[in-house]
């Protein structure tokens, strides 16, 4: 147990001197947290036309042509499984 008054390293310590509150600034006001947005549900088709899936394309012509990442954009094209190839005209 730690009294009033401990030495540690060799340097005495009086815990009545140190002053609690050493920051003479003041306060920083905190102003309401700003909402968040509200993200759509998963199965709700992107905006701006990107997608992760096929169904998430709104044209019935259109599949999700990802070129192997995790996102991306609806296009013509023709669906192989979950696959989107591209249409070449």
């Amino acid at each position: 147990m730690i009294d009033a008054e401990t030495t540690i390293d060799a340097k005495s310590i009086d815990a009545k001197s140190i002053d609690p509150d050493p920051i003479d600034a003041p306060p920083i006001p905190i102003d309401s947290p700003a909402a968040l947005p509200d993200a759509p549900p998963p199965d709700a088709p992107p905006s701006g036309g990107a997608c992760s899936r096929n169904d998430q394309c709104p044209h019935p012509d259109e599949c999700c042509i990802n070129l192997g990442g995790p996102i991306g954009v609806c296009g013509p094209g023709f669906e192989i499984g979950d696959d989107c190839i591209p249409d070449p005209t």
